[in-house]
Formats: structure tokens, C-alpha cells, sequence
């Protein structure tokens, strides 16, 4: 109903509509199978994007009811300078270019109050420091920190006019799998670093960390 019913409106300016769904990835397939007959057959003069990470990831019925547009990602320093137009320091910019794989939004959207920037540093640091027997508490210091990141995000949608609410559980999904993604982030760098790869690293601005990590791994 997010969808179906606005779309079936008429327009009150202009010819037509353009309905946009982020992350459509995440819809439930009770939700993509009451999309398909608005995909099949929109109402005249509106469009709909669906954007995804990959076209793989929506239901086969789905797709076929779409005209698959595939975008290739942007060079890091065309990401970077925009993040730093938009005030992001140098060292973040790099960073943030290198882990979303040259996605401007993405990288926008993460690098937004610094707050996970600030969490990935931190992050990297304690894994660089754990010891054989690794750190009790590291576990329930990832927790704290996805459920810190879903409340700032669930108070971030309602902030927002026109944003659709942000349920709890889906926010504190989405800031589990990107914490895992800083967490893969980091021992892809120090691997890298262990077999003599000579990749350029996503977390150069915390280099001697990513070593001791690969020291660690080459133990």
C-alpha cells in the first residue's frame, strides 16, 4: 500500500510520477508479490524505480515485470571529492570511497555524523589489539554498538519529512550487517598485507593497525 495506492492517483502537477524505492531488496515477498500487478501494469504516466545492490537478490517474478538497468561503480577519487565537498575530512573520504566500491550515496549516507566512521576506527583497533585469547567482551561491545546505530537511525527517518517510519528491527539488521561489512573491511586489508597482495587498502588511514592484524594472521 506504501506504493500501490499513490501510484494510482492522479497527478496534481505535471504529466506523470516517478516512484523511487531504496533498497528494494528488502521488501518482503508478501510485499513484492502485491507489487507485481502495479509493475505489469502502471497507471498512465508513472514510472517506477526499483534500486537494488543486485538484480539477483528480487524475486524472478519481479524482475520480470522490469527493465534491468545495471550501473558500474565510480572511480574512488570521483567519491571521495564528492564526500569532501559535502565536508567529510580527506582520510574518511578515502575510506569510505574504497568501502562502498564507488557508490556515491552509500557513501554519503554512512559517512552522515561521523558516527560510524568513529565506530570503524574503533573497531579496527580492537581487533588489532586482541590477544591469543581473543576479548570477552568484544561481543556484547558489537552489540551495544548496532543497537546505538538502529536508535540513531529509527530517530533519523522520523526527523526526516516525507521518510517513511523506520522499524526497529529492520534498523538494527541493517547496522548488524554493517558492522560485519567494517568487520570483513579490515581482515580483508590485513590479509592482503599477510600475502603480499600489493591491493591498495580500504583502511589505509589506519595502516599500522591493519598490520598488526596481518602479523597476527601470519602467526
Amino acid at each position: 500500500s506504501f506504493l500501490i495506492e499513490p501510484a494510482g492517483r492522479a497527478s496534481t502537477r505535471g504529466r506523470g510520477k516517478v516512484f523511487v524505492v531504496l533498497e528494494a531488496e528488502l521488501m518482503s515477498t508478501p510485499a513484492q508479490h502485491a507489487l507485481l500487478k502495479t509493475l505489469e501494469e502502471p497507471p498512465p504516466g508513472v514510472t517506477i524505480a526499483l534500486l537494488c545492490r543486485t538484480a539477483e537478490q528480487m524475486l524472478a517474478t519481479t524482475r520480470s515485470r522490469c527493465a534491468v538497468l545495471r550501473f558500474g561503480p565510480l572511480p574512488r577519487a570521483f567519491v571521495s571529492a564528492r564526500l569532501a565537498e559535502a565536508g567529510v575530512s580527506a582520510p574518511e573520504a578515502e575510506f569510505w570511497a574504497a568501502f562502498t566500491g564507488g557508490s556515491v550515496g552509500e557513501a554519503l549516507r554512512l559517512a552522515a555524523g561521523g558516527k560510524m566512521y568513529r565506530l570503524k576506527q574503533d573497531l579496527l583497533e580492537r581487533l588489532a589489539a586482541l590477544g591469543p585469547a581473543g576479548d570477552a567482551g568484544l561481543g556484547e561491545h558489537l552489540a551495544s554498538s548496532a543497537d546505538a546505530l538502529a536508535k540513531s537511525a529509527v530517530a533519523a527517518a522520523k526527523k526526516q519529512e516525507g521518510s517513511p517510519e523506520l522499524a526497529r528491527t529492520l534498523a538494527t539488521r541493517q547496522a548488524a550487517q554493517a558492522i560485519l561489512r567494517l568487520i570483513a573491511s579490515a581482515f580483508r586489508d590485513a590479509m592482503a598485507l599477510a600475502v603480499g597482495a600489493g591491493t591498495p587498502l580500504a583502511n589505509v588511514d589506519q595502516t599500522p593497525a591493519v598490520r598488526a592484524l596481518a602479523e597476527r594472521l601470519a602467526a
